[in-house]
C-alpha cells in the first residue's frame, strides 16, 4: 500500500519525494481529499502498488544510513 500523507511545503518532503510518484498528498486542512485518496488506492489497485512499490525504491536506494552518512561527509569534507 502507498503511503498517504499530508502536505506541509515546510516539511521539505516535497524536495525528497515526488508527490503522487512516491507517495498520495493529501491537503493537510481537508480530511475530505484524505478520504477520497484512500478510496482512490482501494478502487485502483495496481496504480497504487505502483507508487509504493516506487517510493519503497527511492528510499532503499538515496535515504539509507549509508546514503545519509555520505552526504554528511560531503558537506563536511567540502565545507
Amino acid at each position: 500500500r502507498p503511503l498517504l500523507t499530508d502536505v506541509d511545503h515546510r516539511s521539505g518532503m516535497d524536495q525528497l519525494f515526488t508527490p503522487g510518484i512516491h507517495y498520495v498528498p493529501y491537503e493537510t486542512l481537508t480530511y475530505d481529499e484524505l478520504d477520497e485518496n484512500m478510496k482512490w488506492c482501494m478502487e485502483n489497485e495496481d496504480e497504487a502498488l505502483e507508487i509504493a512499490e516506487a517510493g519503497y525504491d527511492e528510499v532503499c536506494r538515496n535515504h539509507t544510513v549509508e546514503v545519509r552518512a555520505k552526504q554528511i561527509m560531503e558537506v563536511f569534507n567540502n565545507g
